[in-house]
C-alpha cells in the first residue's frame, strides 16, 4: 500500500518525506522518518460531540490500532503513546503530526456513534438509541456500549415464537408487553416527570420467573445473563448495578435473581431504581460530578419479595409494584423452548416499536394514558389512597399492548393483560394500607409481652411496665409508652411513627387528647407507693378480647388431646362390629 500527501509518502507500513535534491532542485529525494502512523477513521459521538479516532500504527514491522481521542494529536500528548509502540520520538513528532494532519483530512472517513441507550435528543428532535438510531432526519449512527443489542435471526422467527409460546399465556403475554412499555414509559419521562417502571415477580423455583424476564428483554436485545445480555444480575453492589444502568432510556432491563444479594434492606435501591439518577458525587476537583440516569422500566425477579425486604413507607407500594406467585411457564420444556428460541433470534421488533412511537401525536399519547388510567381506577373494586397511583403506572403498560397491537400482526389480549394486572393488584390493597401493616406489626409485639403490661402483670418488677391493658365496653384499650411503641415500629420498618399514627387516628383505632397524638396515664414505674406518676402512652382501641382469644388457642394447643378410649364388647351373631368406640 502505498500513498502520497503533500510531501509525505504512506508506503508498506513506513513514513517518508520528499524532500528537493540539493544538487538538482527540479528533482525529489525521499527520507524515511519512521514506522507509519495513519488515522484510520474519524467518529462523532452524537452525545457528547466529542471526536474519537482509531489511530493505526506499526511497530516492528506489526500492525496495531488504538482508540485516541482528537486532543491527543499534539506534541506533548502524542509523545506519551510510544508506551503503546508508537513511532513519535522527539527528533520526528512534529513531522508524523504534520503527516497526521493532512491525511485525516483527506482520507480518514467519519461516522457517528452512541454509547447510551433508548430515547434522547439530537440537534434538537427526539432520537431512539438502539444498534443505529430512529430518528426524522435519518443521521446514522452505531452502537458503542458493552450491551449486545445488534438484532440477531430475524423478526419472523423472533415473532413465530411469540404466537407459538406466548400468546394465550396470560402471564407470558404481560411479561412481553411489560418489556415493550418499557420504551413508551421513557418516551413520556422525554415530557414529563415520570417514575421509572420497576416491577418485581417473586415465587417459588421453577415457576418460570427468569423465563418472563427474558420474554420481557427479547424484542431489545439478547435476553441472557451473559455475552453482554439485557438480564442484569442483582449479585453486584449497587454502585455496580447502577454504573450498568446509566444512560438507559427506554431499554427494558431484567434484574435476576435478588435472593443471590446480600441486601438485607432494599429501600434505598427501589427508591433510586424508581427515581432514575444515581447519588451526587464529587468530582477529584471538588466540583459536583454529573449525575448519570436513566428512565423506563425494569423487570426483577427472586424467589422472595422485596417488600418483605424494605420498609414498610407507603411511597414504595407504589414504586416498586410486584406480582407474587404466579406460574409463568407451562413446563420445563415450555420454559427451554422460549431460552432457546430467544437466544437465535432477538432486538428487531423493540426499533419497530420505537419508531412507530415517533411517528405518534405527543398530546393524543398522553390523552390515551389518562384514558386507560380512568378505565383501571373504575374496575379496581377495592381501592384506597394509592389506587390512582398506581393505576396511572399500570395504564402505561395497557397502553403499550394497545400500541403493540396496532403495530405487529400479531395480537395481545388487551383485557386479559389488564384482567392480570387487576387481580394482583386488588389482592394488595387490604395489605398495603399502613395503619393495618403497623397494627399486624404491633399485636405480636403485645401477645410477646403482655406480662408487660399492668393489668396482667405476672411477678415483672413494676419498673419494666410496657403500658397497661384494659376491657372496655366494646373494645380492649392497650395504652403503650411512647418510646416502646416508637421502638416495634421502627424494628418493623416504619420509618416515621407520625405517618402511622395519622393513619391509625384516621381509622379511630389510636384514642388521643386534642392536638395529639398521645395521652398520659398512670402506670407503675418503680417508686414506692401506689401514687403511680403519669407517662406519655400512645391509646389503642383493638378488639375486644384479642388477647383472651390468643390465650386460649395456645392453651388449646399446650393440652395433650384426650386419648380415645375403645372397649371391648362381647360378640354378637347379630352385631357384625367386634369393636365400638367411645366418644
Amino acid at each position: 500500500m502505498s500513498k502520497r500527501y503533500g510531501n509525505h509518502l504512506a508506503e508498506n507500513g513506513e513514513l517518508y518525506e520528499f524532500k528537493k535534491d540539493p544538487q538538482d532542485p527540479s528533482k525529489e529525494q525521499k527520507y524515511y522518518i519512521g514506522e507509519l502512523s495513519r488515522i484510520k477513521d474519524c467518529c462523532i459521538s452524537i452525545e457528547t460531540g466529542n471526536v474519537q479516532l482509531t489511530l493505526e500504527y506499526w511497530y516492528k514491522k506489526i500492525r496495531r490500532e488504538r482508540p485516541i481521542s482528537r486532543g491527543q494529536l499534539q506534541k506533548k500528548e502524542f509523545t506519551k503513546l510510544m508506551e503503546y509502540g508508537v513511532d513519535a520520538t522527539e527528533g520526528k513528532v512534529n513531522k508524523v503530526l504534520y503527516f497526521l494532519d493532512k491525511q485525516e483530512k483527506e482520507d480518514a472517513p467519519l461516522s457517528y456513534s452512541h454509547k447510551g441507550l433508548g430515547w434522547g435528543k439530537y440537534e434538537d428532535q427526539l432520537i431512539f438509541k438502539h444498534h443505529d438510531i430512529r430518528c426524522p432526519s435519518g443521521v446514522q449512527s452505531t452502537y458503542n456500549g458493552h450491551f449486545n443489542i445488534q438484532p440477531k435471526g430475524t423478526f419472523e422467527a423472533w415473532q413465530t415464537i411469540v404466537e407459538k409460546h406466548i400468546l394465550k399465556h396470560q402471564a407470558l403475554e404481560f411479561a412481553l408487553v411489560l418489556g415493550f412499555s418499557a420504551t413508551l414509559n421513557a418516551y413520556f419521562s422525554q415530557f414529563t416527570s415520570m417514575d421509572t417502571l420497576v416491577v418485581h415477580i417473586f415465587g417459588d423455583s421453577s415457576t418460570g420467573k427468569t423465563t418472563a424476564t427474558r420474554v420481557a428483554t427479547s424484542a431489545f436485545g439478547r435476553p441472557t445473563t451473559t455475552d453482554g445480555g439485557l438480564v442484569l444480575t442483582w449479585n453486584s453492589t449497587a454502585n455496580a448495578l447502577i454504573n450498568q444502568l446509566k444512560g438507559i432510556h427506554g431499554i427494558p432491563i431484567g434484574l435476576d435473581e435478588a435472593s443471590m444479594n446480600g441486601m438485607k434492606d432494599f429501600s434505598k435501591m427501589i427508591y433510586q431504581l424508581a427515581g432514575g439518577e444515581e447519588k451526587s458525587r464529587l468530582n477529584a476537583d471538588i466540583e459536583l460530578r454529573e449525575k448519570g440516569t436513566w428512565s423506563g422500566g425494569f423487570t426483577s425477579n427472586a424467589e422472595h419479595s422485596l417488600h418483605a425486604k424494605s420498609n414498610q413507607n407507603s411511597g414504595l407500594q407504589v414504586r416498586l409494584p410486584e406480582i407474587g406467585n404466579e406460574q409463568w411457564t407451562d413446563s420445563a420444556e415450555h420454559a427451554d423452548s422460549i431460552k432457546e428460541g430467544f437466544e437465535q433470534n432477538y432486538g428487531q421488533a423493540g426499533p419497530m416499536f420505537a419508531s412507530h412511537l415517533l411517528k405518534q401525536d405527543n398530546a393524543d399519547l398522553f390523552e390515551r394514558l389518562k384514558e386507560k388510567q380512568q378505565e383501571l381506577v373504575e374496575v379496581m373494586v377495592v381501592q384506597d389512597q394509592l389506587t390512582n397511583r398506581l393505576a396511572g403506572k399500570f395504564a402505561v403498560i395497557v397502553l403499550t399492548a394497545t400500541l403493540m397491537n396496532e403495530l405487529f400482526s400479531f395480537q395481545v389480549d388487551v383485557d386479559a393483560i389488564r384482567d392480570f394486572i387487576v387481580k394482583h393488584e386488588q389482592d394488595k390493597v387490604e395489605n398495603r394500607d399502613i395503619g393495618q401493616r403497623a397494627i399486624a406489626a404491633i399485636i405480636p409485639q403485645i401477645i410477646q409481652y403482655q406480662s408487660f403490661f399492668e393489668g396482667r402483670m405476672l411477678e415483672r418488677p413494676a419498673h419494666q411496665c410496657y403500658g397497661s391493658i384494659r376491657e372496655k365496653p366494646g373494645y380492649t384499650e392497650v395504652a403503650i409508652l411512647k418510646p416502646k411503641l416508637e421502638e416495634w415500629l421502627a424494628s418493623a420498618g416504619f420509618t416515621d411513627s407520625s405517618v402511622v399514627l395519622r393513619s391509625l387516628k384516621d381509622k379511630g383505632i389510636l384514642d388521643n387528647d386534642s392536638g395529639k397524638n398521645t395521652r398520659k396515664r398512670k402506670l407503675p414505674d418503680g417508686t414506692e407507693g401506689a401514687n403511680f406518676p403519669s407517662q406519655v402512652v400512645y391509646v389503642l382501641k383493638l378488639d375486644k378480647g384479642f388477647l383472651s382469644n390468643y390465650n386460649q388457642s395456645e392453651e388449646e394447643e399446650r393440652t395433650p388431646r384426650q386419648r380415645k378410649v375403645v372397649k371391648q364388647l362381647p360378640k354378637s351373631e347379630s352385631d357384625p362390629l367386634d369393636m365400638l368406640q367411645d366418644n
